[in-house]
């Protein structure tokens, strides 16, 4: 296990070094554009990782408006 963890930090630095990302900012982060969501997530989207967002009934979306 911890020799995982050690190939996924240097996986992690290496994709930093690639996109330009300076490894002192790792938590840098992605404004949305659509202020509460920004300001919830405390800055923005976290660079480098995935995202998921689920609404709880169908018309949810449309709250944040995206369609």
């Amino acid at each position: 296990m911890a020799e995982s963890v050690k190939t996924l930090a240097a996986l992690r630095r290496h994709i930093a070094l690639l996109e330009g990302v300076p490894a002192s900012q790792p938590h840098a982060r992605v404004e949305t554009g659509y202020a509460p969501l920004d300001l919830a997530l405390d800055g923005g989207l976290a660079r480098g990782r995935v995202h998921e967002f689920f609404a709880a009934t169908e018309e949810g979306g449309r709250g944040l408006g995206w369609p």
